[in-house]
């Protein structure tokens, strides 16, 4: 029942059954003693009332035997036959009333006789001796019982005083005195009352079913997120709580996202799309380039030889005149054929179906046998070769014919680079966090432009004013089907490109953490 109630119901609930449990325990609380301190006042005033009463008809007896004409005399009150008497009778008759203060008042003589303090009370009454006299001359004015109850700080008394007649004359009043406190703290209910213990059983027993509820729902959250986590499709219970209502804006915020992977998927799959087609729109434009200039050639050529054959209509067709049809001429088509072969060959490193044939090979020997290759260019252009080789072991499983491709357009980029002389530094290193080595080619020419960096393994992309542009991206395919990596900086004075490799690219991958 009360899981369908909102928490804040619950609790409002729980508050309100505890206020009210313990409200009505105070005014229950409240009320008892409030008729216990009542009963225990008309007791003790009935009971004073008695006490008095007699007392006043003794005190009044005994004042009878004095004379009139000594009755003002207030030499009498010192006697001692008379305060022993007055206090015996006094003493006698609070044998019943051990916790109780009485005495007589002789307003003629104006004087306290018989003042005796109970036996049975440890504590100091003394502080009532100021309301004693407001009430004992009341008693004389008014000529009547008069009675009070005072309660200040922690004194708490009743009072009782009667007038004493004698010869038919007032003479003084009787009076005693008893303390409360202690009766009052006697009395006092038990501390937990039924209805505060009700109001207890009752809020412990609602607290439970709402924590128990309250639990109920954050562990089914909590299952949930862990489902969501590896199916965001997964929702959460609902239900009217406010945990509901934050399961319910989980599940709006899961859609929101499956939307927006969904816009974005699709996004990233029209972006994808739109780079495939700029790719190959890149791709067609640069063959179209490399191919139209070789086909060109061979157009003209044969053209050539058409208006040829037209003039030579009388001839045989096996009769080409020699001056169009010449070996040079021949050579020149041929050479052209072989261009665009050539970039048609450097286009399958661009294919998926390219395999690469691992071979047991030495880093340094092939980096040796592509620098040998370019030896003639490097000393025409005067370039200073400084070879670092510090591997201990340069035996790598890689593809030796295609590797040395890599090292081959690397060299050439830098010796283009370099076309009035500088310097040429090779080195190779081993990666410490991985098996794999890794080697550079650094010159000393002009720095790479950031613009054309980003670009620069692009297919047909050359900031030179000859050349495919496919130096570098053949290179970079290369090292990437070697699962390696690729990179260019600047080095101290030039460019420095980086080839980093594992030491058997069939068995090894590298992780981008592990490069230098």
């Amino acid at each position: 029942m009360m899981r369908n109630v909102s928490l804040r119901v619950q609790v409002f609930i729980i508050v309100t059954i505890l206020a009210i449990g313990l409200v009505g325990a105070m005014i229950y609380v409240t009320a008892t003693i409030g008729r216990t301190r009542e009963s225990i006042i008309r007791f003790d005033r009935e009971r004073l009332s008695a006490l008095t009463d007699d007392l006043s008809r003794r005190y009044g007896s005994v004042m009878n035997f004095v004379a009139p004409s000594q009755a003002g005399d207030t030499a009498l009150s010192e006697r001692a036959e008379i305060t022993k008497l007055l206090v015996n009778i006094t003493r006698e008759r609070l044998q019943n009333a051990s916790d109780v203060r009485a005495g007589f008042f002789h307003s003629v003589w104006n004087r306290q006789l018989a003042d005796v303090k109970p036996t049975a009370h440890s504590g100091d009454m003394s502080s009532a001796d100021h309301y004693l006299q407001v009430l004992l001359q009341m008693t004389i004015d008014r000529n009547s019982d008069q009675w009070s109850h005072y309660e200040t700080g922690g004194d708490n008394f009743i009072i009782v005083a009667k007038p004493v007649i004698s010869r038919n004359r007032l003479i003084g009043a009787a009076w005693a005195v008893d303390d409360l406190a202690d009766e009052f703290a006697a009395s006092r209910p038990f501390d937990v009352t039924p209805l505060f213990q009700l109001a207890i059983v009752i809020g412990i027993l609602f607290s439970t079913i709402f924590v128990i509820n309250l639990r109920r729902e954050v562990s089914a959250i909590q299952r949930g997120l862990e489902e969501m986590k590896s199916d965001i499709t997964k929702r959460l219970p609902a239900s009217t709580s406010e945990l509901g209502y934050i399961a319910s804006s989980i599940n709006g915020l899961a859609d929101t996202i499956i939307a927006q992977q969904e816009e974005r998927d699709s996004l990233q799959q029209t972006i994808q799309q739109h780079e495939k087609l700029a790719s190959l729109g890149q791709l067609i434009a640069g063959v179209a380039h490399e191919i139209r200039t070789p086909l060109s050639a061979i157009k003209t050529r044969v053209q050539l030889w058409q208006r040829a054959f037209k003039k030579g209509k009388e001839r045989t067709a096996s009769k080409i005149p020699a001056a169009v049809l010449t070996p040079t001429s021949m050579n020149l088509v041929v050479e052209e054929l072989d261009r665009m072969d050539r970039i048609v060959r450097k286009l399958l490193y661009f294919s998926k179906q390219r395999r690469l044939h691992a071979t047991r090979t030495d880093l340094h020997g092939l980096l040796d046998s592509a620098l040998e290759t370019l030896q003639e260019t490097i000393n025409r252009n005067h370039i200073k070769v400084t070879r670092r080789f510090t591997l201990e072991d340069p035996v790598l499983y890689i593809d030796n014919g295609e590797m040395k491709e890599v090292a081959l357009n690397l060299l050439t980029n830098a010796i283009e680079a370099m076309p009035r002389g500088g310097e040429l530094h090779m080195a190779t290193t081993a990666v410490s966090r991985a098996p794999a080595v890794s080697f550079t080619i650094e010159d000393s020419g002009k720095k790479i432009r950031a613009e054309i960096s980003r670009k620069m393994f692009d297919p047909f992309f050359t900031s030179k004013e000859t050349g495919t542009g496919l130096g570098l991206s053949i290179a970079y395919e290369i090292v990437r089907a070697h699962n390696g990596t690729l990179r260019y900086s600047h080095g101290r004075k030039g460019s420095c490109f980086t080839v980093t490799i594992p030491r058997d690219y069939r068995t090894a991958e590298l992780n981008a953490e592990a490069l230098p």
